[in-house]
């Protein structure tokens, strides 16, 4: 795992305001500008992605397609793929980190909540009821 990486991401996070996130989507434009966004993704542009979404505005590497799906220039792989190939990280973080479906229901569109799971990771300090979604396959344990 590049920890320099994840930790720089969950710092970024810090600054989106919770109106422009949401883990539900890659991105969506709110304003109907989608040039705005997906060339600049400013948080101006009144537009909201997902951390993924957001990644492709701190690392190089990534972008947006066509398809409008997160893409590592470098490996050409999509979304999940591209995240694990941009973090260093396994499928399963990736899903832990990235799929909304991995979060309680309340916090997907909370940046802090997203930012502070991937510094927890970083760190090695995942909750314990973090660490059960990750034995759970990724999906929330209640």
């Amino acid at each position: 795992m590049y920890v320099d990486k994840v930790k720089k991401l969950a710092k970024f996070l810090l600054t989106v305001p919770r109106d422009n996130f949401s883990m539900e989507t890659f991105y969506e434009n709110i304003s109907g500008d989608s040039e705005c966004f997906i060339k600049k993704m400013q948080k101006e542009c009144n537009s909201v992605a997902c951390a993924a979404g957001w990644a492709t505005r701190v690392f190089p590497e990534l972008s947006f397609n066509e398809n409008g799906y997160v893409l590592n220039n470098k490996t050409e792989r999509e979304n999940f793929e591209a995240m694990e190939d941009c973090l260093q990280i396994t499928e399963k973080f990736s899903q832990f980190l990235f799929d909304p479906s991995s979060y309680p229901r309340k916090e997907v569109k909370n940046p802090v909540y997203v930012s502070k799971r991937l510094t927890r990771l970083a760190e090695g300090r995942l909750t314990r009821k973090e660490k059960d979604t990750l034995e759970n396959g990724g999906e929330w344990v209640f």
